[in-house]
């Protein structure tokens, strides 16, 4: 059982990504089931809430996650595409 809060509802834990089998095995167990403390995914979902998680944003991409979270902080954004084309610049 995933200890994930937003794992019902994440396109990564549902298979809905495009994630080799054996690495986004290696992920759920880490980031769905382990510390989701650490998940891109859920870094963004706390702090700026569902809409703003790209559908696109890999569990262990930290980096664009916190760059994200900066950005709405300082912008207040909130919606996925505009904080994505953001964090491209």
């Amino acid at each position: 059982m995933a200890k994930c809060e937003i794992a019902r509802d994440c396109l990564f834990f549902n298979d809905r990504m495009a994630v080799e089998r054996q690495m986004a095995t290696l992920f759920k167990a880490r980031y769905c089931k382990g510390s989701n403390q650490e998940c891109a995914r859920y870094i963004v979902y706390a702090a700026c809430g569902r809409p703003a998680v790209p559908s696109d944003l890999a569990p262990n991409d930290k980096l664009r996650a916190r760059t994200m979270v900066f950005e709405h902080a300082v912008c207040g954004t909130t919606d996925a595409d505009t904080a994505t084309k953001m964090t491209t610049r």
